[in-house]
């Protein structure tokens, strides 16, 4: 009967914690929303965009990517690192000037996620 009392409570401890994590949609949609809302510019194939044009790019190819169980670490490896037609990496220009790869920057937003 104790173990599977402790049992039961560590199921209930299990989904209450996984209840207050967010899932992975919610995780893409939040890199989105970061890409929109941090005033960087988007370089694809040397060509630089505003984030506007860039949501709409990467949610272009995540809806044709066809995986609705995407991870965010995924979508970031998959979708939102590099170009699909050359390999080139995507690059996150900085109001100073600098770049640095669009998956390194993504994973930092994604690490600094709060939890909802």
């Amino acid at each position: 009967m104790r173990a599977l009392t402790g049992f039961l409570l560590l199921i209930c401890i299990s989904s209450a914690a996984m209840a207050s994590m967010p899932d992975e949609k919610h995780k893409i949609g939040y890199l989105l929303d970061k890409l929109t809302t941090s005033h960087v510019s988007f370089v694809r194939n040397g060509e630089e965009h505003n984030a506007t044009w860039a949501r709409a790019h990467l949610e272009k190819k995540l809806k044709d990517a066809k995986k609705p169980d995407m991870t965010a670490d995924a979508f970031i490896t998959d979708i939102a690192s590099t170009s699909s037609k050359t390999g080139k990496p995507y690059l996150i220009k900085f109001k100073d000037g600098h770049t640095e790869e669009s998956g390194k920057w993504f994973k930092e937003q994604l690490d600094t996620m709060p939890v909802k």
